[in-house]
């Protein structure tokens, strides 16, 4: 069992002009002044919806995380009807605005670059999958629970959640679907009924998790807020491989959440993401090799091989985040460089945008 933990010293990423990564000489080339306004009014992000509905949830917990710190910061571009969430800006030229993109998002240097004046206006393509970027009290009130969900779990049941449709093929690297022989560990070692929930069909890989859990209870999806609300109730929870199946598990009033640390959520494979909970004493954390997901036949024939997957201790996982950290410190080097050459040139009246690939694992 994981005990509850101080936040990890790795999380805390440097502030602008300080630390070892960049000092003041890489910014005073800007010609700005060091302070800090952090009740300016003038502030606009423009989210630009990425990706699914639980991308689309953690952009704005992202930037409703930045403006507790920034009152003044204006939010737009968000559309989320299944919350009855809508907030717009007015329409601003899109020329003056520099763009974020991609995964990784250097929070304390976007925080201190608003804080300064010297950004005000700016899109947000980006995801930005770090603990230390979100409030989990914050994110439950943007996003609460409904009083009732459609089908209960009990409390000898473990919710199996499935991530199958577009993710079974060659689609994405860091995602793909779980081995079977790995749920049926969590099963035999938690001593708790399987039931079957999510994108469940017609597909090679339902058709495998039913014979492998023959007999099981299934519950096909509901439709996408009924499903989170259902994953979101369960006691007891086998996370997929994906961002929405994360969320409601961590919106959860679980008393177990069994993760596996595979895809994005294996430091050694990205580095850049770090969605591990590791202080939160509900989450069971299993140990994976690093798997580039190809649906190549040998990839699809090992999800029926026999294994195990050891549950890991918190010191294993906190070191497993700290050589991620390592591995992060020189991109994130990059990113600040690139950050700086794009403000100056939005500065300059130009469009410009900053972001990173993922890094090889």
């Amino acid at each position: 069992m994981l005990a509850a933990r101080a936040p990890l010293a790795h999380r805390q990423t440097g502030r602008l002009g300080s630390g070892p990564a960049l000092g003041p000489k890489y910014v005073r080339f800007m010609g700005c002044g060091w302070r800090a306004t952090p009740w300016r009014t003038d502030m606009q992000a423009h989210i630009v919806p990425v990706g699914n509905l639980a991308n689309q949830m953690l952009q704005l917990a992202f930037m409703d995380a930045l403006q507790q710190q920034l009152p003044g910061l204006q939010i737009g571009g968000v559309d989320l009807p299944i919350w009855q969430i809508r907030r717009d800006l007015p329409v601003s030229p899109a020329a003056q605005r520099l763009r974020f993109f991609g995964q990784y998002v250097d929070r304390e240097w976007l925080l201190g670059l608003l804080q300064r004046g010297w950004l005000q206006d700016f899109e947000f393509a980006a995801l930005g999958f770090r603990m230390a970027n979100f409030d989990r009290e914050r994110v439950k009130r943007l996003f609460p629970p409904t009083p009732t969900v459609a089908q209960a779990l009990a409390h000898d049941e473990l919710l199996i959640n499935v991530r199958g449709a577009e993710t079974l093929d060659n689609v994405h690297v860091d995602y793909g679907p779980l081995p079977l022989h790995y749920l049926r560990q969590l099963v035999e070692t938690t001593g708790l009924r399987p039931v079957l929930m999510g994108q469940i069909g017609s597909d090679w890989y339902s058709d495998a998790l039913r014979e492998t859990f023959s007999g099981c209870r299934e519950i096909s999806s509901q439709g996408i807020r009924e499903d989170f609300e259902i994953i979101r109730a369960a006691p007891h929870i086998a996370m997929s491989l994906s961002s929405f199946s994360w969320l409601a598990c961590w919106l959860s009033g679980a008393q177990t959440i069994h993760m596996p640390l595979v895809g994005i959520f294996n430091p050694a494979q990205r580095p850049d993401i770090d969605l591990l909970p590791v202080d939160d004493p509900r989450y069971r954390f299993y140990e994976f090799e690093v798997r580039r997901w190809a649906a190549s036949e040998p990839q699809i024939g090992a999800l029926s091989t026999a294994g195990h997957w050891p549950q890991l201790t918190t010191p294993q996982v906190e070191a497993k985040l700290a050589a991620a950290a390592n591995r992060l410190a020189p991109m994130q080097r990059r990113y600040r460089l690139k950050l700086l050459a794009a403000l100056a040139k939005q500065r300059a009246g130009f469009h410009a945008r900053v972001g990173n690939r993922a890094p090889p694992a």
